[in-house]
């Protein structure tokens, strides 16, 4: 099936470990115990890398929601795939240059919408403070 490649076996292996220990502490999350929930995650992480984005699970979990901010979520969700569109179309346009002077200019005008998303975006969810950058295309 891999020609001999033992690096594709082992990889669905590694995931598929990862994942049973992600399981078996889970009931950490509920729990609210968040240092027990990270020393599986970094446990889990230790055996394949993708498992650190399940330290996102704890702060999901324990989120109070409701229909209103559900809907919030999902708006925010649709605006930031939009955004990624873009910034993805932009990069393309610029790696597809013919000249290296367009090849900056996109990639320029890619990191300097990044910037003010990130920075909007962070401000809106509270984790930095509001700064007067506005988002590209909305404000």
């Amino acid at each position: 099936m891999f020609i001999g490649c033992f690096t594709g076996m082992f990889n669905g292996v590694r995931q598929y470990l990862a994942t049973g220990i992600l399981f078996a502490g889970f009931h950490y999350v509920p729990q609210k115990k968040f240092f027990k929930w990270l020393i599986i995650v970094l446990i889990a992480s230790s055996i394949h890398i993708t498992a650190i984005l399940m330290l996102l699970v704890y702060f999901i979990c324990n989120v109070k929601c409701n229909f209103v901010t559900i809907i919030l979520y999902f708006v925010f969700a649709v605006i930031l795939l939009l955004y990624i569109i873009v910034l993805f179309r932009i990069l393309l346009i610029g790696r597809k240059s013919p000249t290296n002077r367009g090849a900056i200019l996109c990639y320029g005008i890619a990191a300097y919408i990044f910037l003010h998303i990130t920075v909007n975006l962070l401000g809106i969810m509270g984790l930095i403070p509001m700064t007067g950058v506005p988002l590209p295309f909305m404000s």
